[in-house]
């Protein structure tokens, strides 16, 4: 296998697409880490020491910050963005426009739309993301939740397993939720909401501040929910019913899963 050194990448030309493909060899000596059949489109910059898997693409207009690491098959759209210390896993797809914040970790076959951003430290485990969703800081989602289009999720929220948002879904900073979470579209819902596994809210929910939702928990359409509310386990409430602050509603509501969370943190 013939060994390649950065002088020999400074020497290859583009092709008549404008894009630089890597022969096949041994490209360890090369300062960015470079791999084999890498694409990178005109007008592309990469920081120091990154390191791009097999059969990566990179589009028109793309900043990789450095030590960014890019799996196998990765695939960006024109104009992405990736923070310092990025590390994607493979087969993972970017559209157009994309902004990774620094010291995100993006599990294998992550999927995104158009003109989508992420917030700094945040993990995302082989997750779907529609066009121009946004999520901030600090967040963590489980194995393949899938987010509509235009979904805002604030700072420090994690999502559990197989976690479902509709279009437009709005979710305030520090929502925590287990696993099988189903969210309608155009729902809002405030900061701090705690949700067991397997709750599933309608379109067009509202809910407030701080309220707790135990397992299996089934709200209708266009449901409101005042802050601080605690709804038991296998509650249903019907559609376009309003609670007002405070409420407690009957159920099996067990929280030891939190705090035996926050002992562990």
């Amino acid at each position: 296998m013939d060994k390649y050194t950065q002088s020999d990448f400074a020497a290859l030309k583009r092709d008549a697409d404008g894009y630089i493909n890597l022969p096949q060899g041994d490209w360890s000596d090369v300062d960015l880490g470079y791999t084999q059949k890498l694409r990178i489109a005109p007008c592309s910059t990469l920081g120091d020491r990154c390191h791009l898997g097999n059969e990566c693409h990179i589009g028109d207009w793309c900043v990789l910050g450095d030590w960014c690491v890019l799996g196998d098959w990765c695939m960006l759209g024109d104009e992405c963005i990736l923070g310092d210390w990025c590390k994607v896993g493979e087969y993972s797809e970017f559209g157009d426009g994309c902004t990774i914040g620094a010291r995100c970790v993006l599990r294998h076959g992550c999927q995104f739309g158009d003109r989508c951003a992420i917030g700094d430290d945040s993990t995302l485990v082989s997750c779907t993301l529609g066009n121009a969703c946004r999520m901030g800081n600090n967040c963590t989602t489980y194995y393949t939740c899938v987010f509509g289009n235009n979904c805002t999720i604030g700072d420090g929220c994690r999502l559990g397993e197989n976690s479902e948002l509709g279009d437009e879904c709005r979710l305030g900073d520090g929502c925590r939720a287990g696993n099988h979470l189903q969210i309608g579209a155009r729902s809002v819902i405030d900061s701090n909401l705690v949700v067991e596994s397997w709750c599933r809210l309608g379109d067009d929910c509202i809910i407030g501040d701080c309220s707790m939702f135990g397992d299996k928990c089934v709200f209708g359409e266009r449901c409101v929910i005042g802050d601080c509310c605690t709804i038991g386990y296998l509650c249903d409430i019907p559609d376009t019913c309003s609670i007002g602050e405070g409420w407690e509603i009957a159920g099996e509501w067990d929280d030891s899963w939190v705090d035996d969370e926050d002992d562990d943190e």
